[in-house]
């Protein structure tokens, strides 16, 4: 759970002057606090079921609860899309973050196997993201 809320502060860290992607103001009065709530609340417990049900021994198995958490974040990314809650900026797409999930939900569940090399596989992955989407380091 922690490597995945660290992951996301990150973003909002990097991104904070450059956001790629931005919760409109819908519980709380900004993005920040909005991404905070969805940061230390949602992503906790989503990761925490995400986990605890992954099949252990059938490889079949797995990539259809990945398959399937994959599809669930991005179903609810699409709805808060339609009614206006999220927005995306600087290139950021519904797509990307399909894609970001495809990455992220595997990285979860190696991060809690083997979590050093979670890291440092995530350092490159990180590194693109920020090249591809043009995100400055010092601004």
């Amino acid at each position: 759970m922690l490597y995945a809320v660290g992951v996301s502060l990150l973003y909002e860290f990097l991104t904070v002057n450059y956001p790629i992607w931005v919760f409109s103001d819908f519980w709380l009065p900004s993005h920040t606090l909005n991404s905070l709530i969805v940061t230390l609340i949602g992503i906790p417990l989503s990761v925490l079921i995400f986990l605890s049900r992954f099949p252990e021994h059938s490889i079949r198995k797995q990539i259809i609860h990945v398959l399937w958490w994959v599809l669930l974040y991005a179903a609810i990314e699409l709805f808060w899309v339609i009614i206006g809650l999220f927005h995306y900026y600087h290139g950021w797409t519904f797509w990307w973050s399909v894609l970001f999930d495809c990455i992220m939900f595997p990285m979860v569940r190696l991060h809690y196997k083997r979590p050093l090399l979670a890291f440092a596989i995530s350092i490159p992955i990180v590194i693109t993201f920020m090249v591809v989407f043009h995100v400055p380091i010092l601004k």
